[in-house]
């Protein structure tokens, strides 16, 4: 046995500010000074150095089991998401491929059920005959129907309702003071009956009359007989539409010419003539607005465009779904890829710490033969790798699932 006096020591204040450490430095040098002198294997560790390397090489297998935990609960968010991105870009593939019928508000806008690229097609060969046909000068694809128009013909009706009802309040001697609920109830009644069958009459005639416009326009008929007969039915819209106008007209005309009996025939007649005038045109604004309500080709474009624009809204926002997802798995790697630089970052300093104090002990102890060792010293290998490397394949083998779908 060595001389106990040559034996090592650390400094007092080494001892006054690391204790601990201290004493597992100097347990490792006892230890290694009651051995034999022999050569021995700088890789093996001792008791006191496995002491000390135990708890680093447990903190680096916690290290290792959380992390791969963590990446295999990556690996399966990300085929899940795989799964998810697959579906969204199927939805949308499969809404451009679906055939559909698209929403036209006229019927006669003859529109059989297609797919978006059969829509952009027909779209195309409409916008090619509207050129032409403007081209050739003809200018009914140019027609729309304005707002302006309808919202002032729609306003004259309701006048219409309001001045029938005093013309009807005339003749039931309704009065001022009078209360009779069946009287008023039949005022009321009969004028909106009127006005109704004025505005049902005009709307009819005016989509009439933009079908034989629309049929003289693109020189098409029916492709079988119609009952009753086109002409024959607009005829008798067109006659219907002209009694019930002058009826409701002549009657608001009396209504006034009653009621200004004081002011002068020539003013009274004046008036009743400008009243029964407007009374009679409201009808054929209806019917004016609706008949230069836009040709066939212009109400196929709209109602395929509107069709079009509705699958490519709804395949966008696949499609963006799909793209959020995308980066949601990019993520995924990156935050992999950190869960295992965490594996190194939590275990760095107890493996640093570990190896330091033996390091250490081991130079102290000189007289140990194999045992001496100078961390210093570039040339000499580190011998303690192997206590403390982490077996990290089944973190690569989670890595690699990870990235297998990218």
């Amino acid at each position: 046995m060595p001389d106990t006096n040559s034996r090592p020591r650390l400094s007092f204040w080494y001892w006054l500010f690391h204790p601990i450490k201290a004493y597992r430095i100097m347990t490792m040098v006892w230890e290694a000074l009651r051995r034999e002198p022999r050569p021995a294997d700088p890789a093996v560790l001792t008791n006191a150095e496995m002491a000390v390397a135990g708890p680093a090489i447990k903190v680096a297998a916690a290290a290792r089991h959380r992390g791969q935990r963590r990446v295999n609960r990556l690996a399966n968010q990300h085929a899940a998401l795989i799964n998810a991105i697959k579906r969204e870009l199927s939805l949308a593939a499969r809404e451009r491929a679906r055939t559909r019928t698209p929403v036209v508000k006229h019927r006669p806008v003859p529109i059989p059920p297609m797919t978006v690229d059969e829509a952009r097609t027909v779209i195309r060969q409409n916008h090619d005959r509207i050129k032409a046909d403007l081209d050739r000068g003809d200018t009914h694809h140019l027609d729309r129907p304005s707002k302006v128009r309808r919202g002032t013909a729609y306003g004259l009706l309701a006048a219409d309702i309001v001045a029938i009802s005093t013309t009807l309040a005339k003749v039931f001697n309704l009065g001022p003071g009078s209360f009779d609920l069946g009287k008023i109830s039949a005022t009321v009644g009969f004028s909106l009956i009127t006005a109704l069958v004025l505005a049902l009459l005009a709307h009819t005639t005016g989509h009439s009359m933009w079908q034989w416009r629309s049929s003289a326009a693109t020189q098409r008929e029916p492709a079988r007989k119609e009952f009753p007969p086109r002409k024959s039915l607009l005829w008798a819209k067109l006659l219907s539409l002209a009694a019930v106008s002058v009826g409701s007209g002549v009657s608001i005309a009396a209504r006034v010419l009653d009621q200004a009996k004081g002011f002068g025939s020539t003013l009274a007649w004046t008036l009743a003539i400008i009243v029964a005038l407007a009374a009679v045109t409201g009808p054929w604004l209806v019917v004016l607005d609706e008949m230069r309500s836009g040709s066939l080709e212009v109400r196929t474009v709209e109602a395929l465009t509107k069709m079009v624009q509705d699958v490519e809204d709804a395949c966008t926002d696949h499609e963006k779904k799909a793209d959020d997802l995308e980066k949601q798995r990019d993520a995924l790697q990156g935050r992999a890829e950190d869960a295992i630089a965490d594996i190194e970052t939590a275990y760095g300093p107890s493996r640093a710490r570990a190896k330091s104090l033996i390091y250490r002990a081991r130079s102290l102890h000189g007289a140990a033969g194999g045992y001496a060792m100078d961390p210093d010293d570039p040339t000499i290998p580190d011998y303690l790798a192997p206590h403390f490397d982490l077996d990290l394949a089944p973190l690569d083998d989670a890595l690699r699932r990870l990235q297998k779908d990218t």
